[in-house]
C-alpha cells in the first residue's frame, strides 16, 4: 500500500496527509528527474552515474524520517494541550467536590437537633397563662417538643447523605484519576442517581429545618425554654444559606465537570486509537514491537503491579485492615474521652463521672493494643510471604535471560536488585503500608471528628491542605527519582565489593588492596552524594509539612481561645479539639514519611520490574524434542558478534561439520573464536547470520532443555558448587542412584581421592570448590559430564592448566567420555590433539586450515605447522 493511500484514511490529521502528499510529489518528480537524465546519457552514449554522496533512496529515507519527527513533534503537541486541559478540570472538580463535602457537613451538623444533642436543655413555664388568641405555657411546650421531635427526624434521616458523600468523594477521586473509558461512563451514571438523590434531600431537609427553628424561635420567645447562648441553634441559619448554594450550585457543577472530563478521556482515547494506526501503517514489524512493549509498561504502573502482585495475600491483608480501623478508632476515640475528663474537672466535679472516663480509656487502650499486636503480625507476614515471591520471580527472571544479559550487566548490580532493592519494597508493604492506611483512617475520621466539633475551627484548619498537596506533588517526584538514583550508585558499590571478595586470591597476590579499598569508597561516594541530595529534598519536604502544620494548630489555638473567652465554645470541646488537631498533625507528619520511603520503593521497583519485563532473546524451555538424537551437529555459514561489542565481527562465514564418533580438535591463536564456537553449540548465543542443526534441525526449533541435556561441558577453570561432592557430581543427572556417581568418578579418576577425604562423597566444598586442586576439581567436573551420559562433548582446553601426573590422570578420563560421542576439543597441547580424526585451524574468525595431524602438518607455510614448531621449540 503507497503512503498517500494510507494517510487518505486518516482524516482528521490533515496536516500529516498534505506531508505526505507532498513527499510522493518530490519523489515522482525525482524519478521523472532521473528518467530523463538518464535518456539524455543515454542518446548521447555516455554512461550516466548517480552521485555518490546521496542516492535517490537515501534522499527519501531523510524525508521519510522528517515526516516521522513531524508526525510526532505534532502528537506531542497535541498530547500536552489534552495534558493541560484534562489537569486544569481534575484540578476544578477537586475543589468543587471540596465544597461539595464541606456543605454537606455543614448541613448536617449545623441542625437544631445537634444544640440539643450536645448542649443539655431543659424547660420552665411561665405562671401566667396565655390570654385569648395566644398558646397557653403547656401548648408551647407541646409545640417546641414536637418541633424538636421533628428535628431530631431530620437529623437521624439525613445520616445517608452524610455517608453517601464521603462515598461519593471516594468514587469521584477514582473517576477522576482513571483512564478507563468504560469504568467512566458506568461512574458517571452512578454519580448522576446519587447526586439527584443527594441535592433533593438536602434541599427538603434545609427547607424543613429552617421552618421548624424558625417555630422554635417564635415559641422560646414567649416561653421560659432554657437554651444556651452560645447553642449553633442561633448561628446555623447562615451556615444553611450556604449550604444550598453549594448544594444546588455546586452539584451542577461537578455533573459538568465530570462530563468534560469524560470528554477529554475519550478524546484522547481516539487520538491514541488513530495514532497507533497511523504508526502501525507507518513503521515497520519490528519498531511497531517495541512501541507496543513500551506503551503496555507505561499504561501500568509499578504501583498498580505491586498491589496486583499481593494479591495472594489478600485475606491476611484485609483480616490485617480490620485490626488496624480498630486501633485506629482507639486512638480517635481518645481525644474525645480527655476533653470530657478536662469538662468534668472544669464544670461538674464530678467523681464518679471523672472514674468512668478514665475507666473507658483504660479499656479503650487495651483494646487499642490488642489491635495494634494482631496489625503488626498480619502486615509483617504478608509482607514477608510478599517479599518472598518477589524474590523467587525475580531471581527466576535473571537466570532465564540469554548469556548475552550477564555479559552486559554486572553480577554486583544483579545481586543489589535481589537483595537492597527487594529489602526496600518489603519495608514499604510491611511497615509503611500498614501504617499508611493507619494514619490515612486517623487523618479521615479527625476531620469527621473536628467538624463534629466544631466546623469553624475544622474549616480554619483544612485551609492547609493545598499547600500539603503541592509540596507532596513537587517533592514525590523529585524523591522518587533520587530513590532510583541511590540505588542505581548502591548497586555500583554492590559490583565492585562482590568482585574484590569473590577473588580476593588474586587481589592479594598483585597487594592491590588499597586499590580496591579506593575504588569502593569511591563507589560508595557517588551513593552518599545521591542520598545526601535525598536527604536534602526528604528534610525540606518534612520540614515544610511540619512547619505549616505547627502554624496551622497556633492559628486554631488563638481562634479556639477567642471563641472560649466569647462564650461560643466549652473548655471541654476546645480542648478535645486541640487534641484531635495534634493527632492529626502527627498523622500527616508520618504520613509525609511514608511517602518518602513509598516513592523510593516506587523507584526501587522500577528496576525490579525491569528485569520482569525483560523478555529473554532465547527461551528456556519449548520446541521440539527429537526422539532419536544422534548428535551430529553442522554450523553454517555462522557469523557473529558479542552483544556488547556488536561492530566487532568474532566469525566470519564457519561452516564446520561434527559428526558422532570423531574427534574433532579446534586450534589456533588465542582470541580468535574457538571458545565462541562452543558457546554457539551450546546456544548461549544465537548467531547473528546462518545456522547450527543437530541431525538436520535447525537447534533453534529445539527444546534449549533437552537440546543442553545431550551436551556435555568440561571448561578449563570447572565451576563447583558449595555444596557435598555427590551433589556436585549428580549436577548432571540429579536422578542418578549412588552406584551411578561412584561408577563416574571411577571412570573420571576421582573416586580415589574422593575416598580420602573424611566424609568421602558427602565432604561439603567451600565456594567454587577453592578447597581442592585444579586436577581434583577437573576430575570432579570430568565426572560431572560422564553421569550425564552425553550425546555431544565439549572440552574447552580442560588440561591445560594442570601439571604432568594431574594432565595424564585427565586424558585418561576424557579418552573413555570421548567413546562413541560427537567431541569437540579446544586445545594448545600437541599431546590433547595429536590423535583427534580432524583438526580445525581458527584465525581471526574464520576456518583457515583443515585435516589431520600429518595432513596440517606437512604444510610448512601453515598456521598449524608454524604453531606446532612454536611449541616444539618452547618444550
Amino acid at each position: 500500500m503507497g503512503k498517500k493511500s494510507v494517510y487518505k484514511s486518516n482524516d482528521d490529521d490533515i496536516e500529516s496527509q498534505s506531508l505526505l502528499e507532498s513527499y510522493d510529489d518530490k519523489k515522482e518528480r525525482k524519478q521523472q528527474s532521473v528518467s530523463d537524465q538518464e535518456y539524455g546519457m543515454k542518446n548521447a552514449n555516455r554512461e550516466f552515474i548517480l552521485p555518490k554522496k546521496k542516492t535517490i533512496n537515501e534522499e527519501e529515507e531523510e524525508e521519510e524520517e522528517d515526516i516521522k519527527e513531524t508526525v510526532f513533534f505534532n502528537y506531542q503537541l497535541d498530547k500536552t494541550k489534552r495534558k493541560s486541559i484534562r489537569t486544569f478540570i481534575q484540578i476544578i472538580s477537586l475543589v468543587v467536590l471540596l465544597g461539595y463535602i464541606i456543605s454537606i457537613n455543614a448541613l448536617y451538623f449545623s441542625t437544631p437537633a445537634r444544640s440539643i444533642i450536645f448542649y443539655p436543655t431543659n424547660t420552665t413555664s411561665n405562671s401566667n397563662s396565655g390570654s385569648a388568641g395566644t398558646l397557653t405555657s403547656s401548648e408551647m411546650e407541646s409545640q417546641i417538643a414536637n418541633s424538636f421531635n421533628m428535628s431530631y427526624f431530620y437529623y437521624y434521616s439525613s445520616f445517608d447523605i452524610l455517608l453517601l458523600s464521603y462515598f461519593l468523594s471516594l468514587f469521584w477521586l477514582l473517576l477522576i484519576f482513571s483512564d478507563n473509558y468504560i469504568y467512566h461512563v458506568v461512574s458517571y451514571i452512578i454519580s448522576i442517581i446519587a447526586l439527584a438523590y443527594t441535592s433533593t434531600k438536602a434541599y427538603f431537609t434545609v427547607t424543613n429545618i429552617t421552618k421548624l427553628e424558625q417555630s422554635i424561635r417564635n415559641a422560646t420567645s414567649t416561653t421560659t425554654f432554657d437554651i444556651p447562648t452560645n447553642s449553633p441553634i442561633f448561628e446555623s441559619s447562615i451556615a444553611r444559606e450556604i449550604t444550598i448554594v453549594l448544594v444546588l450550585v455546586g452539584i451542577p457543577l461537578i455533573v459538568i465537570f465530570l462530563l468534560l472530563h469524560i470528554i477529554t478521556i475519550q478524546l484522547s482515547y481516539r487520538s491514541s486509537r488513530r495514532r497507533a494506526q497511523r504508526e502501525k501503517e507507518f513503521f515497520d514489524q519490528e519498531n511497531e514491537k517495541k512501541r507496543l512493549n513500551k506503551k503496555v509498561t507505561v499504561k501500568h504502573s509499578n504501583l498498580k503491579r505491586l498491589i496486583q502482585l499481593s494479591r495472594p495475600e489478600l485475606p491476611i491483608i484485609l483480616s490485617a485492615m480490620v485490626a488496624l480501623v480498630i486501633s485506629s478508632l482507639t486512638s480517635l476515640a481518645m481525644p474525645y474521652m480527655f476533653g470530657q475528663i478536662v469538662e468534668v474537672i472544669a464544670t461538674t466535679h464530678d467523681f464518679n463521672a471523672l472514674n468512668r472516663a478514665t475507666l473507658s480509656i483504660v479499656i479503650i487502650f487495651i483494646i487499642g493494643s490488642v489491635a495494634t499486636l494482631i496489625r503488626s503480625w498480619l502486615f509483617y507476614l504478608a509482607g514477608q510471604k510478599f517479599v518472598a515471591r518477589i524474590r523467587r520471580n525475580l531471581f527466576a527472571a535473571i537466570v532465564t535471560q540469554e548469556v548475552a544479559f550477564f555479559d552486559q550487566n554486572r553480577t554486583g548490580e544483579l545481586v543489589s536488585r535481589l537483595s537492597s532493592d527487594s529489602q526496600v519494597i518489603q519495608n514499604s508493604v510491611t511497615v509503611n503500608v500498614s501504617m499508611l492506611f493507619r494514619y490515612t483512617i486517623q487523618i479521615i475520621g479527625g476531620i469527621i471528628l473536628l467538624f463534629i466539633t466544631n466546623w469553624k475551627l475544622t474549616l480554619l484548619m483544612l485551609s492547609i491542605v493545598p499547600v500539603l498537596a503541592i509540596a507532596t506533588v513537587f517533592y514525590g517526584k523529585k524523591i522518587k527519582q533520587l530513590g532510583k538514583q541511590f540505588q542505581d550508585e548502591l548497586a555500583k558499590s554492590s559490583t565492585t565489593g562482590e568482585e574484590v571478595l569473590s577473588n580476593i586470591r588474586v587481589v592479594r597476590s598483585f597487594s592491590k588492596e588499597q586499590k580496591f579499598i579506593d575504588l569502593y569508597s569511591k563507589d560508595i561516594n557517588g551513593s552518599y552524594l545521591v542520598g545526601k541530595s535525598l536527604a536534602v529534598a526528604t528534610g525540606v519536604f518534612s520540614g515544610i509539612v511540619f512547619l505549616v502544620a505547627q502554624l496551622a494548630i497556633a492559628l486554631i489555638v488563638w481562634y479556639g481561645a477567642v471563641q472560649v473567652l466569647k462564650g461560643s465554645l466549652s473548655t471541654g470541646s476546645l480542648t478535645s479539639f486541640l487534641l484531635y488537631t495534634l493527632s492529626l498533625a502527627m498523622a500527616l507528619a508520618f504520613v509525609s514519611s511514608l511517602m518518602t520511603d513509598f516513592l523510593r520503593a516506587i523507584g526501587s521497583s522500577d528496576r525490579i520490574f525491569e528485569l520482569f519485563d525483560r523478555v529473554p532473546a532465547i527461551p528456556t524451555s519449548g520446541g521440539k524434542v527429537l526422539d532419536n538424537a544422534v548428535g551430529e551437529l553442522e554450523l553454517k555459514d555462522v557469523e557473529f558478534s558479542y552483544p556488547s561489542r556488536p561492530n566487532e565481527r568474532i566469525l566470519k562465514g564457519i561452516n564446520l561439520k561434527l559428526k558422532t564418533g570423531r574427534v574433532t580438535s579446534l586450534v589456533g591463536p588465542s582470541g580468535q573464536g574457538k571458545s565462541t564456537i562452543l558457546s554457539m553449540v551450546e546456544r548461549f548465543y544465537d548467531p547473528d547470520n546462518g545456522t547450527i542443526t543437530l541431525d538436520g534441525v535447525d537447534i533453534k526449533e529445539l527444546d534449549p532443555v533437552w537440546y543442553r541435556g545431550i551436551i556435555g561441558y568440561v571448561s578449563q577453570e570447572p565451576v563447583l558448587f558449595a555444596c557435598s561432592i555427590k551433589e556436585n557430581i549428580m549436577f548432571g543427572n540429579p536422578n542418578a542412584t549412588m552406584e551411578q556417581v561412584i561408577d563416574a568418578a571411577k571412570k573420571a579418576n576421582a573416586h580415589s581421592f574422593i575416598e580420602e577425604f573424611e566424609h568421602g562423597y558427602d565432604t561439603l566444598l567451600n565456594e567454587r570448590g577453592i578447597s581442592l586442586s585444579g586436577g581434583q576439581k577437573q576430575r570432579i567436573a570430568i565426572a560431572r559430564a560422564l553421569i550425564l551420559d552425553p550425546k555431544v562433548l565439549l572440552l574447552d582446553e580442560s588440561t591445560s592448566a594442570l601439571d604432568a601426573v594431574s594432565e595424564k590422570l585427565v586424558q585418561e578420563a576424557i579418552d573413555r567420555l570421548m567413546f562413541n560421542r560427537t567431541v569437540v576439543v579446544i586445545a594448545h597441547r600437541l599431546s590433547t590433539v595429536i590423535n583427534s580424526d580432524v583438526i580445525v585451524v581458527i584465525d581471526k574468525g574464520e576456518i583457515k586450515e583443515s585435516g589431520t595431524h600429518q595432513e596440517l602438518l606437512s604444510n610448512p607455510d601453515g598456521i598449524y605447522h608454524n604453531l606446532v614448531k612454536r611449541q616444539l621449540s618452547t618444550n
